[in-house]
């Protein structure tokens, strides 16, 4: 049986994984049997995510990057829930019987990205579509269809305005955002 432990050596690849406002609300506790997942109460987002879908949607995340990390360094993991929101505690990794199958790779993790790139404005060129038709037409089953902005500029405005119109969400997205390469978190 492998030791869990090993997998903090990769902890660079799965924590990569997506969360609200990179929030990043995962606590690892490493055990030779066991990793036990629990969210750290201080990266919470209470006023824009009361119901915490965004918390677990995190977490998940989470817990796929874990299970390709793992697959790909050869190790046998699975992950067991059991949710206890009150002790901030969400389940554990533990040794399978079985590798986990995935098309994924760390690469695949180490590819996802935020921007911070300027904006840019002005329509996208086939060359820079190309890559987001080509994993549409990949048998995703999607299809990639420009819209000029004036035609959801409404439906903009309307979100913008139901979003930032809550004192205390604006609050936590101050907090939470790095709008600038030059701030320190």
């Amino acid at each position: 049986m492998t030791d869990l432990r090993t997998l903090q050596r990769l902890d660079t690849q799965f924590f990569r994984a997506p969360s609200a406002h990179s929030t990043q609300p995962w606590l690892l506790e490493y055990a030779p049997d066991r990793v036990a997942l629990a969210f750290d109460q201080a990266r919470e987002l209470p006023a824009g995510d009361p119901t915490r879908r965004d918390l677990f949607l995190s977490l998940g995340a989470l817990v796929e990057a874990v299970a390709i990390a793992a697959a790909a360094a050869g190790i046998d993991l699975d992950f067991e829930p059991a949710v206890d929101v009150a002790g901030r505690c969400v389940g554990a990794f533990v040794p399978a019987d079985a590798r986990y199958e995935t098309p994924f790779t760390p690469d695949d993790l180490a590819e996802r990205q935020t921007s911070r790139l300027e904006y840019a404005p002005g329509r996208l060129t086939d060359d820079e579509l190309a890559p987001a038709r080509g994993v549409l037409g990949g048998g995703s089953g999607g299809d990639l269809h420009e819209v000029a902005a004036r035609d959801v500029l409404d439906l903009y405005v309307a979100s913008d305005r139901h979003l930032y119109n809550s004192p205390p969400v604006v609050n936590e997205l101050h907090s939470w955002l790095r709008l600038t390469r030059r701030d320190p978190r």
